[in-house]
């Protein structure tokens, strides 16, 4: 039986662009520190993936990484959700609407419900 090989010898997808909230998975095919990493994929704040290499689809190591990015997407958004909803009843209970009208106008992604909170909870 033939071993099976990667393609990549290291995959990450720790960079997450503040603005659109895209998440880069960079792939590198050597492990020469002197080797720019090339993303085969990304992630939007909703989970879903964009795949750039189409190899990456089926490479089990790519896989992996993307679905462990996948899983902290939505952790991290349940926590923003979480913050939201308690700045929300605090608001509520001083007469504050903003946020609601926030959340009623907008399909809200991430940088929204981050902006929505004071910066030391976001």
């Amino acid at each position: 039986m033939k071993k099976e090989e990667n393609i990549w010898s290291e995959i990450k997808a720790d960079h997450t662009d503040e603005e659109t909230g895209i998440t880069h998975v960079d792939a590198w095919t050597s492990p020469d520190d002197d080797e720019n990493g090339t993303v085969i994929a990304t992630i939007d704040d909703y989970g879903t993936v964009t795949y750039i290499d189409e190899r990456a689809k089926s490479d089990k190591y790519a896989q992996e990484i993307i679905q462990e990015a996948r899983e902290e997407i939505d952790v991290e958004r349940h926590k923003l959700v979480d913050k939201v909803i308690e700045e929300l009843k605090s608001n509520f209970r001083e007469g504050d609407y903003t946020i609601i009208d926030e959340i009623l106008v907008y399909n809200v992604p991430m940088k929204v419900l981050r902006a929505s909170l004071p910066e030391d909870l976001g």
